[in-house]
């Protein structure tokens, strides 16, 4: 999951740096772009690590009723 979000993040920045500095399409918009690509990437695994600590957090709480101890 990590690796699709990184090759997505890495293309999206590729197609936007193409389109500035090869194609010469230059704008706002692109720069818009590029920045809004690499706060996605960041968010994005920022909150990926979020919910699995969540949900190894929820995995290994003390449950007394299955008899499972906390670490």
């Amino acid at each position: 999951m990590t690796t699709c979000i990184l090759f997505t993040v890495a293309t999206l920045i590729g197609i936007l740096m193409h389109t500035t500095f090869i194609a010469n399409i230059g704008a706002t918009a692109v720069l818009f772009g590029l920045l809004a690509s690499v706060a996605f990437g960041a968010s994005a695994l920022v909150l990926r690590t979020a919910v699995k600590r969540g949900l190894l957090t929820g995995i290994f709480q003390d449950d007394p009723e299955h008899g499972i101890p906390a670490p």
